[in-house]
């Protein structure tokens, strides 16, 4: 069986599992009939409806799905509100787990599985309570429109979405990657195929605060920064080297970072210069 076929056999067996149905239904009532938008029926239509929209994966389900009844938009908005989103992320877990245990066919950069950390802004459908819940914003036209912000953990070669958030349009992704490193080494406990990895950030990441949660979580990274973030590293860019050992006093950081550094990474020393 080709690797491809064994994992989505394993997520298959995942989605047929009454104690997954149990565990994601958001309440005792929800799928307990047998009606035409089970609780396995609703997932696999999700999963596969990628980015069409909801009439044109109706549409294509009557095709391939001659056997069903048809159902509405309408129909499918509710069945989606008795869903826990929490479903996919225990198949995509599924999906991390099953990738990177086979060594062989996962691709690495000297031995390193390269991973990455960014984040987007995107625009919201418009809706009152998405506009409550995550903000809005104007574009060049002066129109006000709904917006989030996504951030993702991802593996660079692969393209697998190790762990990802949606959160306000305002909120820092200095913030976000913070929570990423913290479910990345819930990960790499569980996956020891996820020890030798490096984490990438782009120019908007550089932070002390963030360098010290790496370094206190023993996670290799590299880190894209622009001439205003410290003056130590201007100073070792414009001495010619190509490599050295850059000092950072923990005196730069503000008195909040030393507090949530002190709560988040116990035993940290910041007693050092």
């Amino acid at each position: 069986m080709k690797k491809s076929e064994h994992i989505f056999a394993k997520i298959q067996k995942k989605i047929h599992s009454e104690d997954f149905r149990l565990k994601h239904r958001l309440s005792e009532k929800a799928f307990i009939r047998n009606c035409v938008l089970t609780f396995t029926f609703l997932l696999t239509f999700i999963l596969n409806q990628l980015k069409k929209s909801n009439a044109a994966a109706i549409d294509e389900s009557r095709g391939f799905l001659k056997k069903i009844k048809s159902f509405t938009k309408s129909a499918l908005s509710k069945a989606r509100l008795k869903l826990s989103p929490k479903a996919f992320i225990e198949l995509n877990d599924v999906l991390i787990e099953e990738f990177y245990e086979n060594k062989s066919n996962v691709k690495r950069f000297f031995d390193f599985n390269v991973l990455a950390i960014d984040g987007s802004k995107f625009q919201l459908p418009e809706s009152v309570e998405l506009k409550i819940k995550y903000g809005s914003a104007s574009n060049q036209n002066g129109s006000n429109m709904n917006m989030a912000l996504v951030s993702q953990l991802v593996d660079a070669i692969s393209g697998i979405v190790l762990h990802a958030l949606l959160f306000p349009y305002n909120t820092s992704e200095r913030d976000l990657a913070a929570e990423h490193i913290k479910a990345f080494v819930v990960k790499r406990n569980e996956m020891p195929d996820l020890i030798n990895s490096i984490i990438l950030f782009d120019r908007g990441y550089p932070s002390i605060s963030l360098i010290a949660k790496l370094c206190y979580n023993n996670i290799h990274y590299l880190i894209r920064s622009g001439t205003g973030f410290l003056k130590e590293i201007n100073d070792f860019v414009n001495s010619g080297e190509n490599d050295g050992i850059v000092k950072i006093s923990s005196k730069k950081l503000s008195k909040s970072d030393r507090e949530e550094l002190l709560k988040e990474c116990p035993g940290f020393d910041l007693s050092k210069d």
